[in-house]
């Protein structure tokens, strides 16, 4: 046998080792068959310089590094809020975080967490010096809202008109037609309305939370056809991250 032919016998035999290596390590990753969708919702989750990143993304981080998870910030699909609230109704093993838990939502989901606090709040410039005597008051106002999010629903659930409610496709969009006036209000998480003001150059001093609409806590919503064994997987991967603190 010639040094090319066992040259190229040995390079083959890598391969297929490697291929072996990688196939068993895929076989062992208990998430392996989960996919993950977030959105743009800076501090939990963000993307940046093409970079995944926030306060949640860190979370699922160490919890698939607790896992021994071979998936990374790269197999997390970043899309539309209703794109992937959709899809976290409709395919199984989809996970989509962050999500606010409320009972109008208890049923659609299976619930891996709780992972952080948060509050969905009207939100006002000073600028205009609005009051609100009761929250029946919002119906004489403007109010953004990005569709399918949490503050949408509240609106809704809470009886605003729907005719007040300008929904839109993100929390960029929103942002921007609320700081340039073509809306009075928006309906959305406080921390994250405020990390979108600024981005637009905005000062959060000039704003103010005329009303609070909502307290709970943020989770990672599973479909919820999805095997209780993968969902039980992961809140013990997330368990130990919080006993790790």
């Amino acid at each position: 046998m010639s040094v090319r032919s066992r040259t190229f016998i040995a390079i083959i035999a890598a391969t297929l080792l490697f291929a072996a290596q990688l196939s068993t390590a895929r076989a062992d990753d208990p998430f392996r068959d989960l996919h993950f969708i977030t959105e743009n919702y800076a501090p939990f989750n963000f993307k940046e310089g093409g970079i995944l990143q926030g306060s949640a993304v860190d979370i699922l981080l160490r919890m698939l590094a607790v896992a021994k998870s071979s998936k990374t910030a790269a197999d997390v699909e970043v899309l539309p809020w209703s794109r992937g609230y959709r899809l976290a109704q409709t395919q199984e093993n989809t996970v989509l975080f962050v999500t606010t838990r409320t009972p109008a939502r208890e049923d659609l989901f299976k619930w891996v967490g709780p992972l952080q606090p948060t509050k969905i709040s009207v939100i006002a410039k000073k600028s205009k010096n609005l009051h609100l005597k009761s929250l029946k008051d919002l119906n004489n106002y403007r109010i953004a809202a990005v569709r399918e999010d949490i503050g949408e629903l509240l609106l809704k659930t809470k009886g605003i008109d729907p005719n007040s409610i300008f929904s839109t496709r993100s929390s960029e969009n929103a942002a921007k037609i609320f700081a340039y006036g073509r809306v009075d209000l928006w309906a959305y998480e406080e921390n994250v309305a405020m990390w979108n003001l600024r981005a637009l150059g905005e000062s959060a001093d000039d704003y103010e939370i005329l009303w609070v609409l909502e307290e709970a806590d943020v989770y990672f919503a599973v479909q919820k056809d999805t095997d209780d064994a993968l969902v039980r997987a992961l809140q013990n991967a997330l368990d130990q991250v919080k006993n790790r603190r």
